[in-house]
């Protein structure tokens, strides 16, 4: 018996097995390529990500660099600012110190910060004010200022000094020219004025109004300006309710007052005696003798000045002359050579006459 073997259906599994396994095999494929791709994407995202986050870091170093570079120049314009207005403070400080000084020999300073904040500008100054030597008239002055406080903890807080030796003088024993406790009287062409030693010496274009007379008594003709007399400066007598002082002040026809007439709120208060210098008798000059005084305090009974003598004082020299007895100079007169008021000083101690005539510049108090 023959057995006969169909061949076209093996034929056919056959190609259906092969069929079926290239289709799995190409889904594989395909789920490989997704699954490559994928990983792609997702790291492409992790890149994109990280290169996000370094530029934004990036970004943050510069900006930072940026605002600090930005905080350093307004820190620096804040300090130029306040160390420029500390000097200027500085200087107002010594200033004041200066005008201080000129009515106020013992001025010591401020003793505290004093500030001269404006809505505009902030700051203030300290002022110490130190005698030096044994002179009595030198002082160092130490001007601190400050800006925009004394207070070392403030924002751009600057502090700058200004320092200096002055001399100065010392302020006279009585506020004018001439001073009398009872009587003063002018006559002939006596002309009473001041200058300002700082700008040069006395001269036409530089006189002032400073020559002002005084005195305590309030008696009829307590002040007598006769002649062609001028006083450039203010007229004061002592304390009174009388409104007209024409009966305590005399005035001549051709005689003339610059400033004020006027009287005191309270007398002024003259001592016995001022110094306790020996007397050395009287100084009496006569004819041609010139007598010559070097700095110091001199205490004469009584001093005369006639003729054509001459009792001269050598520029450099301050001289304070107390006299207990009458003064008449005339002649020659005194020759301040310096023709500083401040160089000589005469002090009348006792109620005597004081005269000073003749056509010779009076430079002294």
């Amino acid at each position: 018996m023959r057995h006969f073997v169909d061949n076209s259906k093996s034929q056919d599994a056959a190609d259906g097995f092969v069929a079926k396994s290239d289709e799995g095999d190409g889904v594989n494929f395909v789920r490989r390529i997704i699954r490559k791709t994928r990983k792609r994407l997702t790291d492409s995202r992790g890149t994109v990500l990280l290169l996000a986050y370094f530029v934004m870091v990036v970004v943050s170093i510069f900006s930072l660099a940026l605002f600090s570079r930005s905080q350093i120049f307004l820190r620096s314009s804040e300090h130029t600012q306040n160390r420029i207005v500390a000097f200027n403070m500085a200087e107002a400080g010594f200033a004041t110190a200066l005008q201080a000084l000129e009515t106020n020999i013992a001025y010591a300073g401020t003793g505290e910060f004093t500030s001269l904040a404006t809505p505009s500008v902030q700051g203030g100054f300290e002022v110490e004010v130190q005698a030096v030597g044994d002179s009595g008239n030198v002082r160092f002055i130490r001007a601190t200022g400050y800006s925009p406080s004394n207070d070392p903890g403030t924002r751009a807080a600057e502090r700058r000094a200004v320092h200096g030796y002055v001399q100065v003088q010392s302020p006279g024993l009585f506020n004018a020219a001439v001073f009398a406790d009872n009587a003063i009287a002018m006559s002939g062409s006596v002309q009473v004025d001041s200058y300002d030693s700082r700008v040069g010496v006395y001269s036409a274009s530089n006189q002032g109004s400073d020559g002002d007379l005084m005195t305590n008594s309030t008696d009829p003709s307590a002040i007598s300006i006769a002649g062609t007399s001028q006083v450039q400066g203010n007229v004061t007598v002592g304390p009174t309710s009388v409104t007209d002082l024409t009966q305590v002040v005399s005035m001549g026809a051709n005689a003339d007052v610059s400033g004020t007439v006027a009287s005191l709120s309270t007398a002024i208060e003259t001592p016995v005696e001022t110094t306790n210098v020996i007397s050395s008798g009287a100084m009496d000059l006569t004819g041609d003798q010139i007598q010559s005084l070097s700095s110091g305090t001199y205490h004469f009974s009584s001093l005369t000045v006639s003729e054509n003598s001459k009792l001269f004082i050598p520029e450099g020299q301050v001289v304070k002359i107390y006299v207990s007895g009458s003064v008449n100079i005339s002649g020659g007169g005194i020759l301040n050579e310096a023709a500083l008021p401040q160089n000589l000083v005469i002090y009348a101690t006792k109620a005597q006459d004081v005269r000073i005539t003749g056509d010779t510049p009076f430079y002294g108090g």
